[in-house]
């Protein structure tokens, strides 16, 4: 009935030009009309102005066509929506009816790369494949340009290096290889940004140079990476005709990882069957050498709030040792002084008991992840690393301890909670400046300068889900945890 396709990759789309969408069906029946709108304005409401004209069905398709307006709100992910209708005479962007609605992520970008081809006395030695660390491989044919935005993303890891490879069909003298990446996501190749590629290998065809990607590299966002062959330049140059080949690719980088750590093959029956945190939280769970719990969401902590955390086993042996940790400075590492205290496991109930308390200095409105470990064979059970055992790992969110059912603070209230179309925030005595939602993977979805005291927000277009709204004062940041029903 409805899908929110978030998972996918935001749909890049360009100031001022044109485009044609389509809505298929899987049948089609008398009374079915498409609709579609796109949140220019990221206002969150689908306006009547932001509405996309679709045509009737024909053959199983409806077709519309859109031109991007110079206002739109830029290098954000926007809604778009799409809808089957089957009663309506004008297809509605809200409420219930027959038929089927889809989400989308769409981004406007203000501005393009520069144009790269190669020309037509292009011989054979054009690129026929590329590689981008461990797990990517592309073959490819002859063609002059090719933007290969059908495949999914490459992900890179902030701080890490990756080997990149060209490999040509055949190799000539005066062939150069050349690879960029856009780190800073502002369409350019800045000279900063291009990979130095050796010289090709004559037997192998290939050349081969090393990503690094910058510690300050634009995150969670489509990234564009643009590799060349030039034959005629000393040295290739991202943008320009020449002859050979170029091709550009998707890149996305995520923050730096966490370590890595399972079980291993020789577990028997002393893995984890059950971790509660604190008195609302319980998870049964099979044996399995790592799970990631992500899709249970995130487990609400109030800073100034102690939490008892158990880890209880399926079974017990002499050597099981019980560890937690919660990555409360969201560094993507699990600190010494973040490591929660276990007792031993009780031989009777096979649980093994500790203390969450939330330091001072914790993230506030984020995801945190939480790992729990049940380790055999070391005295001391470690956050990274394999050992016979389990391990799993839970999310977290820090939220202030605001100590009333309205949520007030610093005399600002923000009611109902959970909310199934409005939010309404009022301050009595803190003037709020800005208002900023984020869905809960910490992805930015609206942004407003305000002046008053009281403010509406709609959110009767959002999914059911958890969100976090920040509001800025002249001193101080407030944030809250929003439900939407």
């Amino acid at each position: 009935f409805y899908t929110f396709y978030e998972d996918l990759a935001p749909v890049v789309l360009l100031v001022g030009d044109t485009y044609e969408t389509t809505v298929t069906l899987n049948t089609v029946f008398d009374g079915d009309m498409a609709g579609a709108w796109i949140d220019f304005n990221q206002n969150l409401i689908f306006e009547e102005s932001e509405r996309i004209t679709m045509s009737a069905y024909a053959d199983g398709v409806a077709t519309g066509s859109f031109t991007v307006p110079s206002a739109a709100v830029a290098d954000v992910p926007l809604r778009m929506r799409v809808r089957n209708s089957f009663f309506g005479d004008v297809v509605e962007p809200c409420g219930e009816n027959a038929g089927e609605v889809e989400d989308y992520l769409i981004i406007v970008s203000s501005s393009e790369f520069c144009s790269a081809t190669g020309t037509e006395n292009t011989g054979s030695d054009f690129i026929n494949q590329v590689t981008i660390g461990e797990d990517f491989v592309n073959d490819s044919q002859q063609d002059f340009y090719t933007f290969y935005d059908d495949l999914d993303p490459v992900t890179l890891v902030a701080g890490e290096s990756y080997q990149t490879t060209i490999q040509l069909d055949s190799f000539f003298d005066g062939d150069s290889a050349g690879a960029w990446i856009d780190f800073n996501n502002n369409m350019i190749f800045d000279e900063g940004e291009a990979i130095a590629m050796s010289a090709y290998d004559s037997t192998t065809n290939v050349s081969t140079g090393t990503i690094t990607v910058p510690d300050d590299a634009a995150t969670d966002i489509v990234l564009r990476m643009r590799v060349r062959n030039s034959f005629f330049d000393a040295v290739a140059q991202p943008c320009g005709d020449d002859a050979g080949e170029v091709e550009d690719y998707q890149i996305l980088i995520i923050a730096d990882q966490y370590c890595p750590a399972m079980g291993t093959s020789n577990t028997g029956a002393d893995y984890i069957n059950r971790v509660t945190i604190g008195a609302a939280f319980t998870n049964d769970s099979g044996k399995d050498a790592y799970t990631f719990y992500e899709d249970l969401g995130p487990v609400v902590l109030t800073m100034g709030t102690t939490y008892e955390t158990t880890i209880q086993l399926n079974a017990f042996f002499n050597g099981d040792d019980a560890g937690a940790w919660i990555d409360f400075n969201d560094n993507a590492v699990f600190d010494a002084n973040e490591e929660i205290a276990m007792s031993a496991y009780d031989e009777n109930s096979l649980v093994a008991t500790g203390t969450i308390e939330i330091p001072d200095d914790a993230v506030i409105g984020q995801n945190l992840r939480m790992r729990v470990r049940n380790s055999f064979f070391d005295e001391v059970a470690l956050a990274c690393g394999d050992d016979a055992g389990e391990v799993e790992d839970y999310q977290v969110i820090v939220e202030e301890d605001l100590g009333v059912e309205e949520s007030k603070l610093d005399g600002i209230s923000v009611y109902p909670n959970p909310a199934r179309n409005q939010v309404f925030i009022r301050s009595e005595q803190t003037q709020i400046e800005r208002l900023e939602l984020f869905d809960i993977n910490g992805r930015l979805l609206f942004t407003k300068e305000v002046t008053s005291s009281n403010h509406n927000l709609d959110v009767s277009n959002l999914p059911q889900a958890m969100y976090i709204l920040k509001m800025y004062s002249e001193n101080t940041i407030v944030t809250r945890k929003i439900v939407k029903n």
